[in-house]
């Protein structure tokens, strides 16, 4: 024992530590990863906001919730675990895994605990105690621990890879930070580590954002829109973001890096300033989702749109310049002067649950004016023109 004791500690406290960095080992396709520094106290702050508490009633959310629950109780129950777990580094990475489906991938820093054998031995006698089945194979020269639920027939698959132990409901996700500890990706992508060296040490969480593969991730919710979402994601790389959280607010700041040849859309939209936000002022509580624009002038925004238009598709533009002509001359209206010229710049869109105005959700698009009077003045000709030169018939409801 004294022997085994000495050779523990030389072997923990002498001899030169080889660690790899975290973030090495998340596979490529991570569309969402997550980081935290001391991950027990982080979640459970998290998880009492009313915030959190509000998210989770969303599908996404809910699962995650969901999952992350899971895992805190199987922790709080085992002082071992809760020990391995702590306050360490660790690193959350969602990825897609079927059509309609998603998995994470869990990573926890031991530092010098990773050198120690007989804690490894000990954890998989712990998992053994909680009543499911243990079993082990090797992969690529590491040992990857299953733990199969008796109830759920649900297998949590573990590895001790370096410095890190790795989690995961799903066998691949775990093989996959194996292989990467040879060939990373992320971890050397120059994006990314821009956006480390923005947000990094800061907020409650780190948030990290790979558009290369979020399009894909977020098909497991949407059947249509993602057309925009991948157009939009084409001209980005990653995003990085931090956030804090109380029992009632939950702030995110952070910065979203394009690459080299962005959307002509998306470029138009940057290159045409910004405007303070409002319309979320006078939305519903019982609005769902709310988007909003905001540029400096909705003239110079359309133009700029028009340009990316034609240099992207100039038939498309002909097409679209032509029809424009076209409904001023039918109609003897300006859709310079008699729409976009009374706009201020801010336009949002928002979907509330259905309410008085019928069994449909309702869609509500909110465009701020400069002068809700030359607004009102405007729309109420190009309501007289379509009327009087068309058969759509326009309806007024009292609210």
């Amino acid at each position: 024992v004294a022997v085994y004791a000495v050779h523990t500690v030389v072997r923990v406290y002498v001899t030169p530590d080889r660690n790899i960095q975290q973030i090495y080992l998340v596979p490529k396709n991570a569309a969402i990863i997550l980081e935290s520094r001391e991950p027990v106290g982080d979640w459970r702050k998290l998880s009492g906001s009313e915030p959190w508490k509000t998210l989770s009633r969303s599908q996404l959310f809910g699962e995650i919730a969901q999952s992350a629950g899971m895992l805190d109780s199987m922790i709080h129950e085992n002082r071992t675990l809760l020990s391995l777990v702590g306050k360490r580094d660790m690193i959350i990475s969602l990825h897609k895994t079927k059509t309609r489906e998603w998995d994470f991938l869990i990573l926890i820093d031991l530092q010098k605990v990773s050198k120690i054998d007989i804690f490894k031995d000990q954890l998989e006698n712990i998992l053994k105690l909680t009543g499911g089945t243990v079993t082990q194979r090797t992969y690529n020269g590491i040992p990857i621990i299953e733990m199969r639920d008796p109830a759920t027939r649900d297998i949590l698959y573990m590895a001790f890879i370096e410095n890190h132990f790795a989690a995961s409901f799903t066998s691949r996700l775990v093989e996959a930070a194996i292989d990467e500890r040879e060939r990373p990706h992320i971890g050397l992508d120059d994006s990314f580590l821009q956006a480390d060296r923005l947000v990094g040490g800061k907020g409650l969480y780190r948030v990290y954002v790979n558009y290369g593969y979020l399009p894909q991730f977020l098909s497991i919710y949407f059947d249509s829109g993602q057309e925009y979402i991948e157009s939009f994601s084409s001209s980005m790389e990653f995003a990085g973001m931090h956030f804090d959280v109380d029992r009632s607010m939950m702030e995110v700041k952070g910065y979203t890096l394009m690459n080299e040849e962005p959307d002509p859309y998306v470029s138009a939209l940057l290159a045409s300033g910004s405007q303070k936000m409002k319309a979320h002022e006078i939305m519903s509580g019982r609005t769902a989702v709310y988007g909003n624009l905001g540029f400096s002038n909705p003239v110079t925004f359309v133009r700029e749109l028009e340009n990316a238009l034609r240099q992207s598709d100039q038939a498309s533009y002909d097409a679209y310049a032509d029809t424009g002509r076209r409904l001023e001359s039918y109609f003897d209206i300006s859709l310079t002067d008699n729409f976009l010229g009374w706009m201020s710049g801010e336009i949002a869109c928002s979907q509330a649950e259905a309410g008085l105005l019928g069994r449909e959700p309702e869609l509500i698009l909110a465009i701020r004016a400069r002068s809700i009077r030359d607004a009102k003045k405007n729309m109420e000709y190009l309501e007289t023109r379509i009327r009087k030169k068309s058969p759509i018939k326009i309806k007024a409801v009292e609210y």
